[in-house]
């Protein structure tokens, strides 16, 4: 039976004070500190997920060699990952989650002054970094830190897609606008072209897009013919998803898509193993940990948020298991 456990609490309280490193990856959305809607708990100045401390008391309770994916935001994420590097993790590589749906901000200058027209002061957001870190590992070798912590490595096999292509650093959402910026193997896309048409010393031509296919024209490379679809794909949350059809009030304003959850977990928990969120939010981590086949526990200080998560996993769990 998976345990499926949260706790209304401060995550570096929490952390502190949690006995050993039982932990065997840390999938969270913490707050970005972009101000999101006025709340206090976003603050630019005072945002937990800029200090050194908060993500050195996460990592204790991990186990060495344990991965930990982050999300950001594009603005702020520099101070993201300055305070997690400085506390003594690993920066092991940037997943981009694209999707075309943001909306831009910007301000029309051209209402306020004609001479302006066609100005404005913001780009639309069309993805979410998340950072991929790693406690630094305590054997000589990562296969020695496997054997005894049973973390330290990427389950590629997992988390392979339907395609059998290697799991990139690269999400999608699956709209138009994306898909149209992936150039198709061989051919050169919407978006810009990189070394396209350029030969090499054998004079073979390279051909490539942004996200596009790479290799050389004419050959086939690694599973990697197609378009965006060839990338992990996740839509954002739906109303329905959120709610478990309705059933449950979700008033989170950043609730993420439970199949993504779900991959990212796949990709640095160990079967069998438990994924700790120390900024739970919804519970949205929880309730994907268990539908994959996870342990999993979750830290929210928020009373409200913690009604929502007991809310949600009693949609997930059967009587017999709230009572255990």
């Amino acid at each position: 039976m998976l345990n499926c456990n949260y706790f209304n609490s401060d995550c570096v309280k929490f952390s502190d004070e949690y006995d050993g490193e039982l932990f065997d990856a840390v999938v969270t959305d913490p707050p970005y500190g972009i101000e999101y809607l006025g709340n206090s708990w976003d603050s630019y100045k005072n945002c937990v997920a800029f200090k050194e401390e908060t993500w050195r008391s996460i990592s204790k309770t991990l186990k060495p060699g344990g991965y930990l994916l982050i999300f950001g935001a594009s603005k702020t994420f520099h101070r993201l990952t300055c305070a997690v590097e400085d506390s003594g993790l690993k920066i092991k590589d940037v997943l981009m989650w694209l999707y075309g749906q943001g909306m831009p901000k910007s301000q029309n200058m051209g209402k306020k002054n004609s001479d302006w027209e066609g100005w404005g002061t913001g780009l639309k957001p069309c993805y979410e970094p998340i950072l991929l870190a790693q406690k630094p590992i305590e054997e000589k070798t990562i296969i020695k830190n496997l054997e005894k912590h049973g973390v330290g490595a990427i389950n590629i096999e997992e988390s392979r897609l339907d395609s059998g292509r290697w799991p990139g650093n690269v999400i999608h959402d699956g709209s138009d606008e994306v898909e149209e910026q992936f150039a198709k193997f061989g051919e050169r896309g919407n978006g810009w072209s990189r070394n396209y048409g350029v030969e090499d010393y054998q004079g073979r031509q390279y051909g490539g897009g942004v996200f596009g296919g790479g290799g050389y024209i004419g050959e086939t490379t690694y599973c990697d013919e197609g378009t965006a679809s060839r990338f992990f794909y996740s839509t954002k949350s739906s109303v329905k998803e959120r709610t478990h059809n309705r059933t449950v009030e979700n008033n989170h304003p950043t609730v993420k898509n439970l199949e993504l959850m779900k991959y990212l977990i796949k990709l640095i928990t160990p079967t069998g193993g438990t994924v700790y969120d120390p900024f739970a939010g919804s519970g949205t981590t929880l309730i994907a940990a268990k539908d994959a086949g996870f342990n999993s526990v979750g830290v929210e200080m928020s009373e409200e948020y913690c009604e929502i998560i007991k809310n949600r996993i009693s949609q997930v769990t059967s009587p017999l298991e709230q009572i255990l």
